[in-house]
């Protein structure tokens, strides 16, 4: 195999750049933003904005808010560690931001046709176990506490801006405009390799211990960078068909363009730069235990190629088309205001002032100059109303929803068209749903792929020992120890989407009082523990102070418990004396008649 050198990359990235823009259209992906963010230069500002608001329709129903993933084990030997992999995944979707990265995901398959999500841990620009602190703290020794500190430069100052923590895996969108693959690729699971550009200050690459940068430059603006997502074009970039940047200061242009490449043939992570003829880091891949650290989202289906038209571009022309029937009817409504036909001494001046007036109720007096009929001096037309463009109108919103697989009532509006029977209704739910059900699979997809790549990071990287919280076959909640290797077996992964609304301070009381009134009966319930759940979830002084402590409360108990025995001892003392009175009695008056029948 030939070791691809800085150049052959660079051909090699500027024929992924153009698969992506001949068959994801990219030409189109800056127009399509501008529509859905109605900025003053895109055509939506005339009427309403259906990509923004089918866009939006289709994320709230595919985003659900509580994602759940559930682990079984595929093999016997990882039973054990089936419910210790399920606490520790659920846990990484809230700690991870998981869902809001795929929400960021999802938008931007449905502009841009194809959403990407990338996975690391430690460093946002890879973890490199050379900086591992502790190689760095006992050189020589092997540990690894799988943390490093090449987040902060020499001096300590931060030189990673993301929410990325050290030792912790992360997950995060990236746009499409950054992502590249060879020609061919049809899903990132074949990619033989794939690029990820990432742009960084200067002076962050420059202190970054991972790179060599001896002979570096910058090359670009933040304003180069932000207009490089409005064209697929860019002059600072060498290539093909592209003008290099001629006399760039440091000063006028700080940032860098790098070109991070995952290479799997032969499992390295690369980085180029722009304008530079060396490699800035070069060393064997971790993260690519699983494949390459991307998981990829799209809508349309594939047939050949990895990037699709996006959703958004087939709206558009419905989007143009709406925006000039708005302008029309705006038209038609300006035409039918009155008008009025009238001599040229019909009105003084002061009364033709209170005819053009906006005042209501105005009395207007007429020159007749003996004519009897008004009609001879004044005319009046109105144009009609065309009821043809309401039609129009209502056929270009159906043509829309038809394209993304929406009816009325998925976008929250009512049938118009007269009344429905339930099974008319239930068969057009059925299919509205099946169309619905295959993006929000393909969304369930992403969450399994992904969480797949942060369970083989959490068992590579994760071996200093931990906690977690699990429901043991009882059901019972109790801590347990692990660390990544140990969890380390074949399971398969399940997700469920469900709709968990917030809960609020009321219900949750309210919870709480039913919880407590339905089990403070039961035998096998510590009632201590039930009031403090309880007092938890009011939150009150005032209230929690009803309660007593376990320490008053057992004092209590014993002292109630001590009172009810001596109570029994006094009653059963009692019973004793009064047996003995009686059993006396009884003795007494026997002998008494025995010694009457003697006599």
């Amino acid at each position: 195999m030939i070791k691809q050198e800085v150049e052959d990359w660079f051909s090699e990235i500027e024929n992924g750049l153009d698969y992506r823009n001949t068959f994801g259209i990219e030409s189109s992906w800056n127009r399509l933003e501008r529509l859905f963010y109605n900025r003053a230069e895109s055509s939506a500002l005339g009427g309403p904005n259906i990509i923004q608001s089918t866009g939006d329709a289709l994320m709230s129903a595919l985003n659900v808010p509580a994602p759940a993933i559930k682990i079984s084990a595929r093999k016997s030997d990882a039973i054990a560690t089936a419910r210790i992999v399920e606490s520790v995944d659920n846990l990484m979707l809230e700690q991870l931001n998981f869902k809001g990265e795929i929400e960021e995901m999802s938008l931007c398959t449905y502009l841009y046709g194809t959403g990407i999500l990338k996975f690391g841990y430690d460093s946002e620009f890879g973890y490199d176990s050379r900086f591992d602190v502790g190689t760095i703290m006992q050189p020589g020794s092997g540990l690894k506490l799988g943390m490093t500190l090449n987040q902060h430069d020499k001096q300590g100052n931060l030189i990673e801006f993301s929410n990325i923590k050290p030792g912790m895996p992360w997950v995060k969108n990236v746009l499409p405009h950054d992502f590249v693959v060879p020609w061919g690729t049809r899903n990132i699971e074949e990619a033989p390799w794939c690029v990820h550009r990432i742009v960084r200050h200067i002076d962050d690459v420059r202190a970054d211990p991972r790179y060599k940068t001896k002979g570096l430059e910058p090359i670009m603006s933040m304003k180069d960078f932000v207009k490089s997502y409005e064209s697929s074009k860019k002059s600072y970039r060498l290539g093909v068909g592209q003008e290099t940047l001629m006399h760039v200061t440091t000063q006028d242009a700080p940032y860098v363009e790098l070109w991070e490449i995952r290479d799997r043939r032969t499992g390295e992570m690369l980085v180029v730069a722009t304008g530079y003829d060396k490699f800035l880091y070069r060393d064997l891949d971790v993260f690519q235990r699983d494949g390459l650290p991307f998981v990829s989202l799209n809508f349309v289906p594939r047939s050949r190629t990895f990037w699709v038209t996006p959703d958004a571009y087939y709206l558009e022309c419905h989007q143009n088309e709406l925006t000039d029937i708005s302008l029309q009817r705006a038209k038609n409504r300006r035409i039918s205001v009155l008008k009025l036909l009238y001599g040229d001494d019909a009105f003084e001046e002061t009364e033709l002032e209170k005819l053009l007036s906006p005042e209501v109720g105005a009395a207007i007096k007429v020159n007749l100059n003996g004519s009897d009929d008004i009609r001879s001096k004044v005319v009046t037309f109105q144009a009609q109303a065309n009821p043809a463009i309401a039609m129009e109108e209502e056929n270009v919103r159906r043509n829309a929803r038809e394209e993304v697989g929406f009816g009325r009532n998925q976008l929250g509006e009512y049938e118009s068209s007269g009344r429905r029977s339930a099974t008319e209704a239930s068969v057009v739910s059925q299919a509205a749903n099946l169309r619905m059900d295959r993006r929000q699979g393909r969304l369930a997809t992403v969450y399994k792929n992904g969480m797949r790549k942060v369970n083989s990071i959490i068992f590579q990287f994760w071996t200093a020992p931990r906690a977690a919280e699990i429901l043991d076959q009882g059901n019972a909640q109790r801590w347990v120890t692990y660390n990544g290797p140990s969890l380390l077996g074949d399971y398969a992964y399940k997700v469920e989407f469900t709709i968990d609304n917030q809960e609020t301070i009321a219900a949750r009381k309210q919870q709480a009082l039913g919880m407590y009134q339905l089990l403070r009966q039961d035998p096998y319930v510590d009632p201590f523990l039930l009031s403090q759940y309880v007092a938890d979830a009011y939150n009150d002084p005032s209230f929690t102070r009803m309660f007593l402590s376990k320490i008053e409360a057992i004092t209590q108990l014993n002292a109630q418990q001590q009172q009810v025995q001596m109570d029994q001892q006094a009653q059963l003392q009692m019973q004793q004396e009064q047996q003995a009175v009686q059993a006396a009695k009884q003795q007494g008056g026997g002998n008494g008649k025995g010694s009457g029948k003697s006599k």
